[in-house]
């Protein structure tokens, strides 16, 4: 009987598997901002809804010290809505939302919406309806537009895990 008992912990011992060393690391914690600038300039005159348009991020974000998304990662933003420039003074406007930064061959999803518009025209169209009320319709706002480096801020989606490397290896 005490052989079957040693049997049964000896089979039992070696179907329970040795517990495996976790690998340091760190969480990059959703809601951390990120300092970004567009690299590409954008136009209500020119771009159109679902176009992806490229960012760079301006600053390193680190956790404890640690590097995580370095300074000039390449990051993606889509415009969800243009309104060109209109009759009467309308202006022109462009919203933005983004979308991700790419590091390590790794998406890493945002949340932050950017809106954009151009000067309104109005007080040329009032002038102009004074004067003649027919002139006033072909006054129109200016086209919205964002300038390469134009800063965006946006914010991590969800809690991102990095491993650390250990300075021995990757």
């Amino acid at each position: 009987m005490t052989l079957a008992i040693g049997l049964a912990a000896a089979v039992l011992a070696l179907q329970v598997p040795a517990a495996v060393p976790l690998e340091p690391s760190l969480v990059l914690r959703a809601g951390t901002d990120v300092s970004m600038k567009t690299s590409e300039e954008l136009s209500s005159k020119h771009a159109h809804q679902g176009q992806r348009f490229g960012l760079e991020v301006d600053e390193d974000v680190r956790v404890d010290g640690h590097l995580v998304i370095p300074r000039d990662a390449h990051a993606t933003g889509e415009i969800t809505r243009i309104y060109e420039k209109g009759l009467f003074g309308r202006s022109g406007k462009i919203e933005l939302q983004l979308l991700f930064i790419e590091v390590g061959g790794q998406q890493i999803r945002l949340n932050g919406q950017m809106r954009e518009k151009g000067k309104p025209g109005t007080g040329a169209v009032i002038a102009a309806a004074l004067v003649v009320f027919s002139m006033a319709s072909f006054i129109s706002g200016t086209s919205a537009v964002l300038p390469v480096g134009t800063s965006v801020t946006g914010s991590i989606h969800h809690d991102v895990q990095f491993r650390l490397r250990s300075a021995n290896g990757p």
